[in-house]
């Protein structure tokens, strides 16, 4: 944890799959760049996702802050 910098940010786009009444299943469907030290980032990333109309699409964004910048694949240090 870097509690000595400013923030290093990314998102992460989630499409949560499932039938209703199910627990979902998360599916990434992109991430941004990471912005280093601010507080206040401007991702310039764009994430495409498809759309079926008529269905009902649920997504979660989440937003983390890089701690190791060689792997932010590692979202749960």
């Amino acid at each position: 944890m870097d509690v000595h910098s400013k923030t290093d940010s990314f998102c992460i786009l989630w499409w949560m799959k499932g039938a209703k009444g199910q627990v979902p299943k998360k599916v990434m469907q992109g991430k941004t760049e990471c912005i280093m030290d601010n507080l206040d980032p401007t991702f310039v990333t764009a994430i495409e996702c498809d759309f079926y109309f008529e269905e009902q699409h649920t997504f979660m964004l989440e937003v983390y802050d890089a701690d190791d910048h060689t792997n932010l694949n590692a979202l749960d240090k």
